[in-house]
């Protein structure tokens, strides 16, 4: 299926806010799972800024703030060059589960940026990254069935070995993920393994005919004896039947041992993107004497895919056309502190867009996040957070591999999943250490996941170490910060033509764009609507028609903050974004890729944000996706005009003074689609 085609098939409904939701996973039997999972989100009090030892469980926090999880304290500053970074302080106390017998452990899905950890006076443990996912084992000091008190440093400190260092982003302060705890059996699967599932997935073999599954268990046992345990992997289709099973008995030494199991899907539904997103589920269990010990699902897709040098991305043995966006997890009001409602709005935006695949920069993401990719049917690329500038701190190496496989360990098993990003324009050149600290990145890809290629996102030419990876992508900027849109498919030419086995993609580019500031002269760097929409009609007129460019990502789908810069309309935001960072206005360019990436009737009329208006004479320029457009000002007919390459213009239109009402109409076999807005022409300009 060619490119141009595929882009008419994906042609889906707007999901509703509903579809969005997550739903629990087919159940396999009536029994209650033996995992118990306590969300800790109520009840906090914060306090940003130095404390005599706010761990103590005597201390007395009644005048700090009360907040609720997801929290950042920089929601407000963090566009500001001075935004606060420190010490915040978090206390909680709860009431904990009968829990006799039982383990407990306490997940953190992200505390940004060192986050230290103490349980009625304590100390659990220390984790270091802003973004990924840690579990403390909290047995030994909780007290079930009784009150807690946790206590949480999340300290952003500036420091010198923790990855990122630096970035063009905000990097945000707080507990700004969810907060759970966790009561499990003493023979249960692993909960320590890095955060992450402790089964891991792999589909060795993918035919019309038959789907291997192989699942690799961990299984730990808290106990001091060895037991005797049953492991049962079950895959359910999508309706929750049963689609095939496997058991292995296993003696459980105390500590973690390794079960694998191998089972047959007949005639597996492929995950095909947005044309069938279609999901399993494998559900692990482990038994004992009997009685069910622990239940983990996770998800699961049949899918094959390929990064071929000249053919670009094939997801089961099929071109398939990988357009789409760059995406952070920032929001005004919220920074980093996004609710799971917000993230499914960002989410359906991304659908509306028309886009099949999503590269998550510059750090990990949320879980929901690539839930919704797996549902969703977009592909994407998972990226760790090491980002430009390096360190020479003895820590600051190994916490990188750490992060990466934080990252691999915790988002194994989605199928949307095909890269592992190893950092983005890394500079690795200018330091001693940097090639050999990329090669040791790329190598943990491989002896973590040997399913997926690394990546790397570089706008360095030839960086020693960069090439080590096994796909690479180009953030380049032609026409905004250096050259002009021209020079762009030169560039591209050149780099294909000096490596042409390699895999390259387009992993940035983009311009900015401020919906109050318009141009009748637009140029670089004035942050225009009318240069960004240039800008992307310019570089997607040259990466459409090339399938070799395995992948084509937009910088960016929103607005961030970034507290270092200070252009365009606000000072702290990068306003390279689609839409603008309150998701509450869709800028032209927007549209532009809409007519171009989906098939639904499109007409929408371009500068509708340029009043008032101080020239009488003006063009009009519509996107569109119909064979033709017409064009009425003030009721008044301009008459139709072909959509060429999915503009239509209209030169030298007479604009009254006053209001003047603009109405655009497209049409299909099928519809008519129509767009309007209202420019005033200044009486006296």
């Amino acid at each position: 299926m060619s490119p141009r085609k595929l882009r008419l098939f994906l042609v889906l409904a707007l999901p509703a806010a509903g579809v969005l939701a997550s739903a629990d996973p087919p159940s396999l039997s009536s029994m209650d799972n033996p995992r118990q999972v306590m969300v800790l989100d109520q009840g906090w009090r914060f306090h940003f800024g130095a404390a005599t030892e706010p761990q103590r469980p005597g201390f007395d926090d009644s005048s700090w703030e009360r907040v609720e999880v997801p929290h950042t304290w920089n929601a407000e500053d963090g566009t500001s060059k001075d935004f606060r970074r420190g010490s915040g302080w978090y206390r909680l106390r709860f009431r904990a589960p009968a829990a006799a017998g039982r383990r407990s452990y306490l997940r953190f899905d992200g505390v940004s940026t060192v986050a230290t950890v103490w349980l009625n006076g304590h100390e659990l443990g220390q984790h270091w990254s802003a973004t990924s996912a840690f579990c403390l084992d909290a047995t030994a000091v909780l007290k079930p069935g009784a009150e807690n008190l946790l206590v949480v440093l999340a300290d952003t400190t500036p420091r010198d070995d923790v990855p990122p260092l630096a970035g063009d982003f905000t990097i945000f302060g707080g507990i700004y993920r969810r907060v759970s705890l966790i009561t499990a059996s003493p023979l249960s699967v692993d909960l320590l393994d890095r955060a992450g599932p402790g089964v891991y997935l792999t589909t060795p073999e993918v035919t019309d005919e038959r789907g291997a599954v192989r699942a690799r268990v961990r299984v730990s046992n808290a106990g001091a004896a060895a037991r005797r345990a049953a492991v049962v992997l079950t895959v359910l289709d999508a309706a929750g039947a049963v689609a095939g099973t496997a058991r292995a008995d296993h003696v459980a030494a105390p500590g973690v041992t390794e079960v694998v199991l191998d089972l047959a899907v007949a005639k597996p539904r492929r995950w095909n993107g947005r044309i069938d997103p279609y999901l399993y589920q494998a559900a692990v269990e482990i038994s004992a004497d009997g009685a069910l010990c622990d239940r983990v699902r996770q998800p699961l897709g049949f899918r094959t895919f390929r990064i071929d040098p000249r053919q670009g991305f094939l997801l089961n043995g099929q071109p398939y056309d990988l357009h789409g966006v760059n995406l952070h997890q920032d929001r005004e009001g919220d920074g980093w502190a996004v609710s799971p409602a917000e993230r499914e709005e960002d989410f359906r935006l991304i659908m509306e867009l028309g886009c099949t695949f999503v590269r998550f920069a510059h750090y990990q993401h949320d879980p929901q996040a690539y839930d919704l990719c797996d549902r969703l049917g977009l592909v994407a690329w998972a990226e760790h957070g090491l980002v430009n500038t390096l360190s020479p701190s003895p820590e600051f190496a190994g916490r990188c591999a750490a992060q990466l496989t934080e990252l691999i360990r915790q988002n194994y098993n989605h199928p949307s999943i095909i890269v592992w990003g190893i950092g983005n324009e890394v500079q690795a050149h200018r330091y001693p250490f940097g090639p050999d600290l990329l090669r040791r990145l790329s190598r943990v890809v491989k002896e973590e996941d040997a399913t997926r290629p690394s990546t790397l996102a570089t706008c360095y030419n030839e960086v020693p170490g960069a090439y080590d990876n096994d796909v690479i992508a180009h953030n380049q900027y032609h026409g905004w910060y250096h050259d002009t849109f021209a020079d762009f498919p030169k560039w591209l030419e050149a780099q294909q033509a000096r490596a042409p086995d390699r895999c390259q993609g387009m992993s940035e580019f983009g311009a900015g764009a401020g919906p109050n500031t318009h141009a009748t002269a637009p140029r670089a760097l004035d942050h225009s609507e009318e240069w960004q929409a240039l800008f992307h009609e310019a570089y997607w007129r040259v990466l459409r028609d090339r399938p070799a460019v395995w992948c084509k990502a937009i910088w960016q789908m929103f607005d961030i903050a970034s507290s270092g810069r200070d252009e365009g309309e606000r000072a702290g935001i990068n306003d390279k974004g689609l839409v603008t960072r309150d998701r509450r206005i869709r800028k032209d360019a927007f549209y532009w890729y809409r007519a171009n990436w989906t098939a639904e009737p499109l007409v929408y009329i371009t500068s509708r944000r340029f009043t008032p208006r101080r020239t009488a004479t003006t063009d009009v320029k519509i996107y569109s996706n119909c064979a033709e457009a017409e064009l009425i000002l003030n009721g008044r007919s301009l008459g139709a005009k072909p959509v060429d390459d999915h503009v239509a213009r209209w030169t030298g239109v007479e604009l009254a003074p006053g209001a003047n009402t603009l109405e655009a109409r497209g049409r299909t076999p099928a519809a008519t689609v129509s767009d309007r807005c209202v420019w005033t022409l200044q009486a006296n300009p």
